[in-house]
């Protein structure tokens, strides 16, 4: 391993420097938080890096302290090893080679694989976090993530892609590959333009990984399996236009009960005029020829237990004279999953959330309702099979002047009791925060965490933090102080 690192460094450090220009951008970032609780132990937590690019080179560099007390440090540090204390450890090297006439990415490192990988991982899309969101999903490919200032400790990865879009060929070709994990990942990506304001997108992955039975669930019911490797395609197409948006995938797993697993999701947005409508629906077709208690399982091992969703989201939207961008929705989704651990059974809950958005040049404001985890049908097999049924209030609102920016979130919920004779409980929490100066360079923030029976106080929190940012060229530190307290 120590070799195949060092080779990966010097090739990625050479090649780029046959090219006759030679830009060089070295950026060194830390970051610092201080955890401060009266009732424990102060703990302190960071991470430091740099990241250097050199024409189409790119090497990247970080470490992290996890949340480690104070006299643990102290104690590190008058030993006289301080290494001891950065446990999580990453890095990365990305170049491009012939840029101008065949663009070919190469990547090895901390890296981590997103898109099209995250879908074989685990296929069941989110549900609308928001009757009033903005966003559209759009995974076709491989992407790829490069270690950060705040990501984790990856294994050794590699990443490969060849572009031919500039000899006129719309045609992408991915591969990565985790040897630790013995997994790798191969696409086919194209995309055109069938009309001027209409783009098309579709990839085809091909995956190969190991299964491993590390699920208790399934032990429980008997669903044993040895180690061994799998297969699995996915067929991914994105369609974009001014007035429609279509994003739709098919996958085919391996099922290591000797059946083929198939899964498929097809998320669509209409626009017209002031209404905007979103509309999704993901199903395991298959999933009656599998043990009852497996409906999927993943790329990576992990068991699907939704067989089925769909969700709608209506909205309107207008712009009155004043400047005032009034944003108004609906969300209504239905999940059927399995649930049980002894005894296995269908379930289908639903949620349902109604929400308004005011946007102005500088401001902002956005409050929902929503009822969630409401049973419509099935037979649970106990009470901790089903989650608990909440009603919940939340609201936000943003300001953004020359010299500072604030921020205000409310959330409310109530979970009624599931029995008669049960206590109701509920929970409030609010965040605030500003950030002050030109360069916005001070934030400060305040929390508050409520939890009650019957309405009667059951417990607490509050938080106290202050953030310092630097930003130089060369440079940039974050500092930040937090105080927590019970009561």
């Amino acid at each position: 391993m120590k070799k195949i690192l060092f080779i990966s460094i010097i090739t990625f450090t050479l090649l780029p420097l046959f090219s006759q220009t030679k830009k060089a951008d070295l950026q060194f970032t830390t970051k610092g938080v201080f955890n401060l609780e009266p009732d424990k132990e102060n703990t302190f937590t960071g991470s430091g890096g740099f990241s250097l690019s050199l024409n189409a080179l790119n090497l990247r560099g970080f470490a992290s302290i996890p949340k480690t007390e104070f006299p643990q440090i102290s104690d590190t540090i008058t030993s006289k090893n301080p290494g001891e204390l950065f446990s999580d450890q990453r890095w990365s090297a990305r170049t491009t080679l012939f840029r101008n006439t065949l663009p070919f990415i190469v990547a090895a490192g901390s890296l981590s694989f997103t898109k099209a990988v995250s879908r074989t991982k685990n296929p069941v899309p989110s549900l609308p976090s928001s009757p009033v969101q903005k966003t559209f999903s759009r995974t076709c490919g491989i992407g790829l993530t490069l270690p950060g200032i705040s990501s984790t400790q990856k294994p050794l990865s590699y990443f490969l892609n060849l572009d031919f879009i500039k000899t006129g060929l719309p045609l992408n070709l991915q591969a990565a590959f985790n040897p630790e994990e013995s997994s790798a990942f191969f696409c086919a990506e194209t995309r055109f333009r069938p009309a001027a304001r209409a783009e098309f997108q579709t990839s085809l992955l091909f995956s190969s990984t190991v299964l491993e039975n590390n699920s208790s669930f399934l032990k429980e019911q008997n669903c044993l399996f040895e180690k061994q490797r799998s297969g699995s395609v996915l067929w991914e197409c994105f369609f974009n236009s001014p007035f429609l948006k279509l994003n739709f995938y098919s996958g085919i797993q391996q099922n290591p009960f000797g059946i083929t697993s198939l899964y498929l999701n097809s998320k669509i947005r209409l626009s017209a005029g002031n209404f905007l409508l979103d509309a999704s629906y993901f199903a395991i077709p298959t999933s009656e020829n599998s043990p009852k208690a497996v409906p999927l399982i993943s790329s990576n091992g992990t068991l699907i237990k939704t067989v089925e969703q769909s969700s709608i989201n209506p909205q309107l939207i207008f712009l009155t004279k004043e400047g005032t961008l009034i944003r108004t929705g609906l969300t209504a989704s239905q999940t059927w999953k399995i649930t049980g651990t002894s005894y296995v059974s269908t379930i289908d809950v639903g949620k349902i959330s109604a929400g308004i958005l005011l946007e102005k040049k500088h401001s902002s404001l956005k409050a929902s309702f929503s009822a969630a985890n409401l049973l419509f049908s099935g037979s649970p097999p106990a009470k901790s099979s089903v989650p608990d049924k909440f009603y919940e209030f939340s609201m936000s609102c943003s300001s953004k002047r020359p010299l500072w920016n604030g921020n205000f979130s409310l959330k409310c919920r109530q979970y009624p009791p599931k029995a008669s004779g049960e206590t109701v409980r509920q929970t409030l929490s609010t965040d605030t925060s500003a950030t002050l100066g030109k360069l916005r360079s001070l934030k400060l923030s305040a929390g508050l965490d409520l939890s009650a029976k019957n309405s009667i106080k059951d417990s607490g929190k509050y938080s106290l933090g202050v953030q310092w940012k630097v930003q130089k060229k060369h440079f940039s530190s974050s500092l930040q102080v937090t105080l927590n307290q019970k009561f």
